[in-house]
């Protein structure tokens, strides 16, 4: 429940709605206005984009004619249009100090302040407001693509607190999304120094063999689930592992991963996934490799399972599987017209440099996994950060927690 003290406001008394450019990301370049584009906002864990410090990497845009729809400082940009709910009016606040030329492109609105009724900082957390997030949701429209048009966001109402206690509050918030940045910033150098390492520890050395993959471990194929038998708007028991899942050196489950109740009878037990296998795409962003790390997964088509046999380190293997000759060379031998495709064949004819003494390759995989453990150790606290951020902005946006200006 909000805060007695805090006066509602319609978006369309906040706010002047303005339209932005449409160029594509192929007519950008490094010469002419600086553009914001919509894909940079949805991959960006940022709220703010400073033009002072990050004009120089932001795409231009030879604008013909002079600029129009220019961003101030304060401006918010909205994203109106996304491929889910939490996407969908995704704001960005413009740090434009020096009065830079500055656009936002195509599936953006720009929204100029009327009112200064809070500050900057905390206007930038708006569509972090529970309850504005839950008109947002019940606005946009689509079946694929969500999306939001200037008409609908004027409608929006929303409770803000006085002027004094809005910095306040963003100034809280803003203390906790440095805590993240600077743990993201973490996680991302030790992912780095895993990169150097692996490339200096996994170069071919005198003595090494350089074997087809076929001699060093056995494939196995996923199941063909059917769609049908997936759990609708529940968690099943089981989550089928697709392409989606692995990504290179990790296996993500997220609220889109599929799950059923119970085990097809003519599943095969190799496709009753244990925590420590090895998967590998098939389709798609083909070679990828990540680690079973959760129970009750099961292996889809179009996933791979691979067994490294008992003369080698199942551990080394995983690693010189992650390398980028590896993967250029999956995404060679991938062939598809509508998407790249690999067979089993395609991953057996590659040849691995392998050190001849498996205590060597147990060596070796022993310090990356050091060092995989401090990645995993430090993401696991990143995502705690990431929870109490949540947990706190929702208490101090709503008034559940009082701030004194």
């Amino acid at each position: 429940m909000f805060n007695q003290k805090w006066k509602n406001y319609k978006f369309d008394e906040l706010f002047d709605f303005e339209g932005s450019y449409s160029a594509s990301r192929e007519e950008l370049g490094d010469e002419g206005v600086a553009y914001l584009h919509y894909g940079d906002m949805h991959t960006s864990n940022k709220n703010y984009v400073d033009v002072d410090k990050d004009f120089d990497k932001l795409p231009k845009y030879k604008v013909k004619g002079e600029p129009k729809f220019l961003l101030n400082d304060g401006d918010l940009v909205f994203v109106d249009a996304s491929e889910d709910y939490p996407g969908t009016c995704k704001t960005f606040l413009v740090k434009n100090k020096t009065k830079k030329q500055f656009v936002a492109g195509l599936h953006t609105l720009i929204a100029k302040p009327k009112l200064k009724v809070v500050s900057d900082e905390f206007r930038k957390y708006l569509t972090e407001i529970p309850s504005v997030r839950k008109q947002i949701y019940k606005l946009v429209q689509g079946y694929k693509v969500y999306g939001i048009n200037r008409e609908n966001l004027k409608l929006i109402n929303v409770e803000l607190p006085e002027f004094k206690i809005s910095e306040k509050i963003a100034e809280i918030l803003d203390t906790w999304a440095r805590a993240v940045e600077l743990q993201e910033q973490k996680v991302e150098k030790l992912k780095e120094k895993k990169k150097a390492l692996m490339q200096k520890l996994l170069i071919p050395k005198t003595g090494w063999l350089k074997l087809p993959l076929k001699e060093i471990m056995d494939f196995y194929n996923g199941y063909t689930f059917k769609s049908e038998t997936y759990c609708d708007g529940c968690d099943g028991k089981y989550k089928v592992i697709t392409i989606a899942n692995v990504k290179n050196g990790e296996m993500v489950i997220d609220k889109n991963t599929s799950t059923i109740d119970e085990l097809p009878e003519n599943i095969r037990d190799f496709q009753i996934l244990s925590k420590g296998d090895i998967l590998i795409s098939m389709t798609g962003n083909v070679g990828r490799v990540c680690k079973v790390d959760e129970d009750d997964c099961l292996l889809n088509q179009r996933v791979g399972k691979i067994v490294v046999k008992k003369n080698f380190s199942s551990d080394f293997v995983y690693y010189a599987l992650q390398t980028y000759d590896f993967i250029e060379k999956m995404m060679i031998f991938a062939q598809g017209a509508a998407q790249d495709n690999m067979s089993v064949k395609d991953v057996n004819r590659y040849k691995c440099w392998i050190p001849k003494e498996i205590a060597e390759q147990k060596k070796i995989a022993n310090i990356l996994l050091s060092l995989d453990k401090k990645i995993i150790l430090n993401k696991n606290l990143l995502n705690q950060y990431y929870q109490q951020q949540k947990a706190l902005m929702q208490k101090l946006l709503t008034g559940e927690i009082r701030v004194n200006g």
